[in-house]
């Protein structure tokens, strides 16, 4: 649990800001991993997650009490996700790696009287990486990336040295967006690597 207050006096009247928030977090996860061939590896698995925020918050700006949605928030977001990938090696120089993630997401918070969200999402990934000689690698990746969010944006917060006001959030939606890269890569030792790379 975290607690914060402040205090702001301007022309003999104090404004006042507390707040506190407690926040759990549960995670699993499970991988199967089979490799038919030398050349071949299949990954599976499954994950598992929750998070929880409870906010509480309460303002006073120039002596005058201040209501503000999300001042009482309490926030639940629930990710699910089935894994796949396959990794093909076919010589010593060159290795592919192709994977997806489907994953299920949920929120609920009691903003604004209440608010769901029901997702589905798809982020594949494809991996190529091939030596080339004397210690450089090439690698070509892409990948759709699902973002966290940001469950402090639920709580409500004041400025007390604008007198201003922020509710909180009545629902968001995690940022997507796809990442492309070239990358090449040059290995001297155990410690030395020059790394270039184009994204």
């Amino acid at each position: 649990e975290a607690v914060a207050s402040d205090s702001f006096l301007s022309s003999g009247v104090t404004s006042q800001s507390d707040s506190t928030r407690e926040t759990e977090e549960t995670a699993v996860r499970a991988d199967v991993r089979w490799r038919p061939s030398r050349s071949l590896t299949l990954e599976t698995g499954v994950t598992w997650a929750a998070n929880m925020l409870e906010g509480r918050s309460s303002a006073y700006i120039d002596g005058v009490e201040q209501d503000i949605d999300g001042d009482d928030a309490q926030v639940e977001e629930t990710r699910s996700a089935l894994l796949a990938s396959a990794t093909w090696i076919p010589t010593s120089r060159v290795s592919t790696t192709i994977g997806t993630r489907f994953e299920q997401f949920s929120l609920d918070t009691s903003n604004q009287g209440g608010a769901s969200l029901s997702l589905t999402d798809i982020a594949p990934r494809a991996d190529i990486n091939w030596s080339l000689s004397d210690g450089w690698t090439l690698r070509l990746s892409s990948e759709r990336n699902v973002g966290q969010l940001n469950l402090d944006q639920f709580l409500a917060s004041t400025d007390l040295n604008n007198s201003l006001n922020t509710a909180g959030a009545a629902t968001l939606e995690p940022q997507r967006d796809w990442t492309h890269a070239v990358t090449l890569e040059h290995r001297s030792g155990e410690r030395d690597l020059l790394r270039l790379e184009a994204a």
